[in-house]
């Protein structure tokens, strides 16, 4: 008997927010035995940087084009099936462990392309760490979203102490308020038309702190090694796998 089909559509919106629906997809269908099928991306939305907003298209495409042919998931032509904007809430109402867990991490990280691997994290111990900023994201617009900078720059000097031989990288815009050890921070500015570069790099950190956007939260799910987050740091609506706190509570322990 051939399973029902479902796909996810989200139309233009960031390249995080649509992959993470995807992946919303892939997860949903995973647990209730569908058959996820395809859409390939139309528009990327970068509300901040309008005039790269399409630069990266055809390499998101193609990133997510190969990951889901390891998967052997197939992309929609004109089949019948159920269209989605994401599965977020379901996961969210039925408890995210059911969907995001272990064994769907690991189908997804096997997948993940390996020649995308940074050639400069070769032999280094790498910390990302993703502050959501740009014009998108104020204190006034998005007052839950804006986490402040002396909370980041706590946890950096934090995770210095934990992992004094590290390279530490924060992908943010510019901001003045991060007050950067600059002899121990490698400060990478996230330019909005090498966004795929960023999320590689995300993906392929030996420890992933997750900030307020799916853009890292879906890089998360990809990353092999640890990834890390709090209800602090992560204030958006999309439900957080559990075992990402509890790395972060392990390696903070007492803080």
């Amino acid at each position: 008997m051939e399973k029902p089909k479902l796909t996810v559509s989200r139309g233009p919106d960031g390249f995080g927010s649509q992959f993470l629906s995807i992946v919303s997809g892939i997860a949903y269908a995973k647990r209730y035995n569908l058959e996820y099928l395809h859409t390939p991306l139309q528009q990327i939305k970068l509300a901040d940087k309008p005039f790269a907003q399409n630069l990266e298209l055809d390499r998101a495409n193609k990133l997510i084009e190969q990951i889901l042919k390891n998967l052997n998931i197939k992309t929609r032509t004109n089949e019948n099936c159920k269209m989605a904007l994401h599965f977020h809430d379901v996961i969210r109402t039925e408890g995210c462990g059911y969907f995001y867990n272990e064994e769907l991490f690991k189908i997804l990280q096997d997948a993940y392309p390996k020649e995308t691997y940074p050639i400069e994290f070769k032999n280094k111990h790498i910390i990302a760490i993703h502050i959501r900023r740009g014009s998108d994201i104020t204190k006034q617009s998005e007052p839950t979203r804006w986490i402040d900078s002396n909370i980041y720059d706590d946890l950096i000097n934090e995770l210095i102490n934990i992992y004094p031989n590290s390279e530490i990288h924060t992908f943010s815009w510019n901001d003045p308020n991060l007050k950067e050890r600059k002899q121990l921070i490698k400060h990478v500015v996230n330019s909005g038309e090498r966004f795929i570069d960023d999320f590689n790099m995300l993906v392929h950190s030996d420890i992933l702190v997750v900030g307020s956007s799916s853009f890292s939260m879906v890089a998360g799910m990809f990353n092999k090694n640890i990834v890390i987050c709090d209800e602090i740091i992560h204030q958006v609506t999309n439900p957080i796998p559990p075992n990402w706190i509890n790395n972060f509570k392990e390696i903070f322990k007492g803080k």
